[in-house]
């Protein structure tokens, strides 16, 4: 059976008076939505931000050491927690 590209979402087959177009399109807006923790990683071995969005890694070798960094579609920007309040920062690598 065929799934989502990320988290697996297994989509209704076809021939149900087209009720799957639609269901199946409501799927992977909600596989693109959820956000995923893909793992660790070093800055060499980074998986692609663009294939990843809304994903979050830790990359163990940044500056500074154990970055915590979640995708926008384009690159990986590294997040602080500054009084309680979670800050996008620079771009990784």
């Amino acid at each position: 059976m065929a799934t989502t590209a990320r988290i697996a979402i297994t989509y209704l087959v076809e021939g149900q008076r087209q009720k799957e177009v639609s269901i199946n399109s409501a799927y992977d807006i909600i596989d693109n939505k959820i956000q995923t923790d893909l793992g660790e990683f070093t800055l060499a071995t980074l998986p692609s931000a663009a294939s990843n969005k809304n994903g979050w890694i830790v990359v163990t070798d940044s500056t500074p050491p154990r970055a915590l960094c979640r995708s926008d579609g384009t690159n990986w920007k590294t997040f602080s927690d500054g009084t309680n309040i979670i800050r996008e920062g620079a771009t990784v690598a």
